[in-house]
């Protein structure tokens, strides 16, 4: 075989193996060794590097990074709830209830959507200084039992509560929760968001029919193996202003992600 060079081709034989792999090795291992040393003295102007030295690879990186666990009990800690969100209404109580029942992995993606990070601090401590906290707002969409008594109006409101999905707005960690009439479509809501692939783009690259779909089916049908086929069809982005619709009579309406500040 042959490579090139600054010099040009060289020629390589197999009896060159034993001089030339150990070669090979050093400069992988050497070719960002100039970006660590950076680091290094960024990281050591902060914390002695006689102290790192007490850290395992580990315990470094949580107390950097944070723990990859999300801490339900501890996220609710610290929520704080808009002037117009009651924390004992029922679609609050849907809201811990799931994200109690989720796995690790979908808590990381609720936060991924809900504040464009995998991770969230592991102590009180940690949300307390710097403040970060998780606020729910109220939905766009009035409640049923607001404004007039009209049935038929009160019912619309409910049904567009339903088919709406949640809205981010990722810069401050606030999410806006439609108040679901059931913990099964809150469910089915909230894991559709979940499972979507989300960017920080904010470009939209389109919405199929086959979201449109999945929401109009009944409730309980995201368990189902055809609707965890769809789900893992839908990877879009987007766009932080407003809620798009998917067609043209009470259509369901795409979650949003406001990424600007």
């Amino acid at each position: 075989s042959s490579t090139t060079s600054g010099r040009g081709i060289i020629k390589i034989r197999f009896d060159d193996r034993e001089r030339l792999v150990p070669l090979l090795v050093r400069s992988r291992l050497e070719e960002t060794r100039l970006q660590v040393e950076a680091m290094q003295r960024g990281l050591g102007s902060i914390i002695p590097e006689q102290l790192m030295s007490l850290l395992t690879p580990e315990e470094l990186e949580q107390k950097i990074c944070g723990t990859r666990d999300i801490d339900v009990e501890l996220l609710k800690r610290h929520t704080e709830y808009g002037p117009d969100v009651d924390p004992n209404a029922p679609h609050i109580r849907y809201l811990w209830k799931i994200l109690r029942e989720f796995s690790q992995h979908q808590l990381r993606r609720f936060v991924k959507f809900a504040y464009a990070q995998e991770r969230l601090p592991s102590t009180d401590d940690g949300f307390n200084y710097p403040k970060i906290r998780m606020l729910v707002k109220s939905s766009r969409y009035a409640s049923s039992s607001a404004g007039s008594s009209d049935g038929k109006q009160g019912g619309r409101r409910a049904r567009q509560q339903d088919d709406a999905l949640p809205h981010a707005d990722t810069c401050f960690f606030n999410i806006e929760i439609p108040a679901y009439s059931s913990e099964e479509i809150m469910r089915q809501r909230l894991t559709t968001v979940v499972d979507m692939d989300w960017g920080m783009s904010g470009d939209d690259i389109g919405v199929d029919h086959t979201l449109t779909s999945m929401l109009s089916a009944p409730v309980g049908a995201a368990a189902s193996s055809s609707s965890q086929q769809q789900r893992q069809q839908l990877s879009h982005r987007t766009r932080g202003s407003g809620i798009r619709t998917l067609g043209p009579q009470t259509p369901p309406r795409t979650p949003s992600r406001n990424n600007s500040n």
